[in-house]
C-alpha cells in the first residue's frame, strides 16, 4: 500500500483550515490511490501468461475495476470542485460532498465477441494489451495528481494550478483508464477459463449450488407470509 504524505504538508502555500484542508485530504487520496491502482495493475500484467495465478487475476481485475470507477466517480471531481468554489466563490460555504452518489454504475455483461472467442492466444493478446493501456492512463493520471501537488506561488496561481491537473487527472480516469481496465477485466473472464478450466468449474459448480440454497431459502420465506385474502 502506497505511503500517504501528510495533509498539512502538501500545497504549503494553501492555508490548513477548511475548505483549504479538504483539498489537500482530496489530492493525498487520489495521489495514495492511484499508486496502488498502478502497483496492482502492474502485478497482474507480469502474471499474464501463468496458468497457476489466472484465477486470482481474473479475481484481482474484477476488484480493480470497482476501485478505478470509485477514484474517477468520487475524489477527482471532489477535487475539481473544491479548486474551483475556491478561485470563485471563497467567502461561500462550500456544497457538502456527496460521497458516493453519483456514481456511474460498473458494467459486468461481457461482449459476445469477448465470451465467444476461444482462442487462448487472442484472448492473451488482447488482455495484455489492455492491460498495457490502463497502466499508461492510471500512470499519467497520478502523475498529473503529483504536479498538482507540487506547486508554489500565490494563492490564486495554485488553485488555477490544482484546477487544471485536477481536471485532466478526473478526465483521465472517467475514460481511457475506467475503459481499458474495463476491457482488461471483460477479457480476463475467458482467459481465466481456457487457461485454468478446472477452477473455472469449480466456481461455476460453487456457483450454482449457492444459487440453489438461495431459491429454497427464498421460497421458505415465502411460504411462510400470511396469504393475502
Amino acid at each position: 500500500m502506497a505511503m500517504r504524505r501528510p495533509t498539512e504538508t502538501l500545497l504549503p502555500d494553501l492555508s490548513n483550515e477548511e475548505p483549504w484542508f479538504e483539498l489537500k485530504f482530496q489530492l493525498r487520496e487520489l495521489d495514495a490511490d492511484l499508486g496502488d491502482l498502478l502497483m496492482r495493475l502492474r502485478i497482474q500484467k507480469a502474471a499474464v501468461g501463468a496458468k497457476e495465478e489466472a484465477t486470482q487475476l481474473w479475481s484481482e481485475l474484477y476488484e480493480l475495476y470497482i476501485l478505478a470507477n470509485h477514484d474517477a466517480e468520487d475524489h477527482a471531481p471532489r477535487a475539481v470542485q473544491l479548486a474551483q468554489h475556491l478561485l470563485t466563490e471563497p467567502t461561500v460555504p462550500v456544497p457538502e460532498w456527496s460521497f458516493g452518489t453519483e456514481t456511474h454504475p460498473c458494467d459486468f455483461e461481457l461482449p459476445e465477441e469477448i465470451s465467444g472467442c476461444h482462442a487462448l492466444p487472442e484472448v492473451s493478446s488482447r488482455l495484455a494489451l489492455h492491460l498495457d493501456e490502463a497502466i499508461s492512463a492510471f500512470s499519467q493520471a497520478h502523475q498529473t495528481v503529483v504536479h498538482a501537488m507540487d506547486i508554489r506561488g500565490t494563492v490564486r496561481a495554485v488553485l488555477e494550478h490544482v484546477l487544471q491537473h485536477a481536471a485532466r487527472c478526473q478526465q483521465l480516469l472517467q475514460g481511457p483508464a475506467r475503459e481499458h481496465v474495463r476491457s482488461a477485466w471483460q477479457w480476463s473472464v475467458p482467459y481465466w477459463r481456457l487457461m485454468d478450466p478446472e477452477s473455472a468449474a469449480a466456481h461455476d459448480a460453487r456457483a450454482t449450488e449457492a444459487e440453489a440454497e438461495l431459491a429454497i431459502i427464498e421460497a421458505e420465506l415465502d411460504a411462510r407470509e400470511p396469504k393475502k385474502p
